[in-house]
């Protein structure tokens, strides 16, 4: 958010800034997105966290449309993959992120509808809705667009047999038109981006996101088959419910449906260019749980009902969860769990209840147990983000840090940053003016040539001479979050200590603070 609050800033919108340099690693949509909620709404910080919520659920609209039309005789299959889309954990929990692979989720899909437009001979709406997909695909996280999108549309031969089609030729020169008026419109970005932000930001946004990025991601800094343990993770919790898979091995009609071989054109194109590249993140696969989604609900589609056992597996999952929190208090034991002592039974209960409601659930409707798993997935999620954020919550809390630097900026004092900065202080303490960015080996230095100046640091055992400098110390992310001065005995202000030990701990622990004269 640092980067869109730099841009509200300057009110340069062309090229995007961190810490008042060019910002060249991501493409600027989010950032216009997130600034003109703040000109409407004024700077706040839920807008920026629901713009990816709004995406999230606007992609849920787009898989339901291409469910109708990849299998126009089924209806319920629309209505399901919405259910079963919102259902996965990982795309309910990105929702509430601010991240871009959902807004580029949701152009990969407006990019794939307009192409199966143009494969149906629809040319007009097809190339408008392809090209613009593409454009605002690239604008949100860059040329990435193209893996998730163009594999499935080059492969409409193969899952799109129907007759009376535009032939291949055809097809092929109106994918060129669209993706040229995809490339024309992040061309009206690019060009004069690339002409303000100077050499350095040029050659970054023409190279580093395509030529550079691809040519390093062979290096294979994480194995081919990374993703492949991550998948049952990606699908809950419907690989858990029976239903969700039964209809595969049940459908003999698989191999020859439009649908499914248009989902299986999707799938692992994408997945095998994915795990061919070295940079790999989980998040990085939210695009393809549509796809995944439609192939579930044409899997349920297939079933008539289904009995009580079907959950039981998911049921038993919430009920396993719900047990450890129950009995959290008396094997956790420490300052960081407190959250779980105090409050872990009574979330496990809920569980528990929320197990056993899907067990006594009436009927055999197959819509009904999908509805009920969705429902107990979006409580487990909310469970488990609260519990997440009392666990470890203090250790990622930078509000009270923030308000310090803030004070220090107001005083005007220089501030300085020891090691890679991501931008994490300049929105939360919506700062004026960059830091200047050192490494640890130049502190000393630095603050004796700015003897009003402060040093933001990270340390994962204090050094000898920290105590002389600390002005303030907490735990965060594993390390000592730390703030320096000159000789701490010229400062008036208070100190607060944070242990070693307690910077591990995650929570509050004991701190001491003293006023220095």
């Amino acid at each position: 958010m640092s980067v869109a609050w730099e841009m509200w800033q300057r009110g340069d919108f062309l090229v995007p800034h961190l810490n008042g340099r060019p910002y060249p690693h991501k493409p600027p949509l989010l950032f216009w997105l997130i600034y003109l909620g703040w000109g409407v709404l004024g700077v706040n910080e839920w807008w920026p966290r629901l713009v990816p919520s709004i995406f999230g659920l606007a992609s849920v609209f787009l898989t339901a449309k291409l469910a109708k039309m990849l299998w126009p005789d089924k209806k319920n299959v629309a209505l399901m993959s919405s259910f079963v889309l919102m259902g996965f954990f990982v795309w309910a929990a990105f929702c509430t992120v601010v991240m871009f692979d959902l807004i580029l989720s949701f152009f990969a899909l407006v990019t794939i509808i307009g192409g199966v437009y143009i494969i149906r001979e629809e040319r007009v709406r097809g190339i408008l809705l392809m090209g613009v997909g593409i454009g605002l695909g690239i604008l949100s996280k860059g040329p990435v667009i193209f893996v998730h999108a163009l594999p499935v549309l080059l492969l409409y031969p193969w899952w799109e047999r129907k007759g009376g089609q535009i032939g291949i030729r055809s097809t092929a020169k109106y994918f060129c038109l669209a993706i040229m008026l995809g490339v024309g419109i992040s061309l009206l970005w690019v060009v004069p981006a690339a002409i303000r932000g100077g050499e350095g930001y040029r050659s970054a946004i023409l190279w580093g996101q395509t030529v550079h990025r691809v040519a390093s991601s062979f290096a294979h800094k994480r194995p081919w088959w990374w993703y492949l343990p991550w998948l049952p993770l990606l699908t809950c919790p419907w690989i858990l419910f029976l239903p969700s898979w039964r209809g595969f091995f049940h459908n003999t009609t698989g191999g020859t449906n439009t649908g499914f071989r248009f989902c299986i054109s999707w799938i692992l194109p994408s997945l095998i260019v994915f795990s061919l590249v070295s940079g790999k993140q989980i998040y990085y696969l939210l695009p393809m749980l549509p796809p995944v989604a439609l192939l579930i609900a044409w899997s349920l589609s297939t079933q008539s009902s289904c009995e009580r056992h079907a959950v039981l597996a998911f049921a038993f999952f919430m009920g396993l969860i719900g047990t450890v929190f129950v009995l959290s208090p008396i094997y956790l034991k420490g300052p960081r769990f407190h959250g779980m002592q105090t409050s872990g039974h009574a979330w496990g209960i809920i569980l528990l209840g929320v197990a056993a409601a899907l067990l006594v659930l009436r009927g055999r409707s197959v819509f009904k147990r999908v509805v009920a798993v969705f429902l107990a997935t979006i409580i487990l999620l909310c469970v488990g983000e609260t519990i997440t954020v009392r666990a470890i919550g203090p250790a990622y809390d930078l509000k009270e840090v923030a308000s310090i630097i803030k004070t220090y900026e107001d005083q005007g004092r220089p501030i300085a940053h020891s090691g890679k900065y991501h931008g994490q202080f300049h929105f939360l303490a919506r700062l004026k003016r960059p830091f200047k960015i050192i490494n640890d080996s130049q502190i000393d230095s630095w603050l004796k040539d700015h003897p009003q100046g402060r040093v933001i640091a990270y340390y994962r055992h204090l050094p000898e001479s920290a105590p002389a400098r600390l002005l303030y110390s907490q735990p965060y992310r594993g390390r000592i979050l730390v703030i320096l001065g000159a000789q701490n005995q010229d400062k008036r202000m208070a100190l607060h200590y944070v242990t070693a030990e307690s910077s591990h701990a995650c929570n509050t622990s004991t701190q001491l603070s003293y006023q220095t004269h």
